[in-house]
């Protein structure tokens, strides 16, 4: 069983690892290593000077003054990795419908193949 400090570590060391997958461009990989390590944090319930250093600092409306400070996820990168994972349409966000969860094929077409199936369940994009 890992400590409360070597759980911290690890996330921590996930912002390396996301530095080299951006620096070889693996975006699938420099995704996961930023999602894992987000998710990490919000479940340690990392204190929020650790969450800064991971992920910088954002000044609240009230204090637009205030610089916004980086963290050890560059905000760039993070963006860029998830535009590229988009652009190679290797994003997971979507999952087979709940009702059929053995048909993934209407999940791989594009929009408008989805929505000419008469069982889709989506009905919310229009041609113009």
């Amino acid at each position: 069983m890992l400590s409360a400090e070597q759980i911290r570590e690890k996330i921590f060391s996930r912002a390396e690892i996301f530095r080299e997958y951006v620096r070889q461009k693996n975006w699938s990989s420099a995704k996961y290593a930023y999602f894992s390590a987000s998710t990490m944090a919000v479940f340690m319930e990392l204190n929020e000077s650790d969450m800064a250093i991971l992920f910088g600092n954002r000044a609240y409306r009230e204090d637009d003054r205030d610089p916004v400070e980086g963290g050890l996820f560059d905000e760039d990168s993070v963006i860029r990795a998830f535009d590229e994972c988009i652009k190679a349409n290797r994003t997971y966000e979507i999952q087979p419908y709940p009702g059929n969860p053995t048909i993934t094929e209407d999940y791989d077409s594009d929009v408008w193949n989805r929505q000419a199936r008469a069982d889709s369940p989506y009905k919310v994009y229009r041609r113009a």
